[in-house]
């Protein structure tokens, strides 16, 4: 058994916790009186941590001569990121210059659109919008939160530029 679980990279988890005996056997022989651990719970190393705790259950009713093994799993689960998040820009100030290039831009489009595919289509309106929107708009900043007044963070500049040169700020806190 030690064998196989080196070989596939394996944990062997009710042998991890120390128990009293009577918690280890796994199965008892037919006259009761030999009882030995045959049975194993293996685990990948990498999810050898998820394991809490390994128990036998004796006396389980399941018409068998091994004693039940429960494991206690906890479980991190994450949420997948699908990839980089899309650029945000500040459409409040859409200058006259993003107009005229989107709709030369959109003008020579529309000569040449018999001859392409509709997702082709697609794909050259969505680079339009995008790159003309990089040249001419400025991205939104998520940092700067409404709740947040100017003069909040007027003074939490002012507390980093005291801290950066002087290395105390407690004579800020003293106004």
């Amino acid at each position: 058994m030690v064998d196989i679980a080196i070989a596939n990279q394996l944990a062997i988890k009710n042998t991890m916790y120390q128990k009293h005996p009577r918690r280890l056997y796994t199965w008892t022989s037919p006259d009761t009186k030999t009882r030995n651990q045959i049975d194993y719970i293996l685990i990948e190393k990498r999810w050898a941590s998820t394991i809490q705790n390994v128990i036998t259950k004796l006396n389980a009713d399941c018409d068998t001569d091994h004693e039940l093994l429960v494991a206690t799993l906890k479980l991190k689960l994450k949420c997948k990121k699908n990839g980089a998040r899309p650029i945000r820009y500040n459409v409040k100030d859409i200058s006259e210059n993003f107009k005229i290039e989107i709709k030369n831009r959109f003008e020579t489009l529309l000569g040449d659109i018999e001859e392409k595919e509709p997702e082709e289509i697609a794909n050259e309106v969505k680079a339009i919008y995008m790159e003309t929107a990089e040249k001419h708009l400025s991205k939104r900043c998520s940092r700067k939160q409404s709740w947040i007044s100017e003069e909040t963070l007027n003074k939490i500049k002012e507390r980093k530029e005291a801290k950066a040169t002087s290395g105390a700020t407690s004579d800020l806190y003293n106004k």
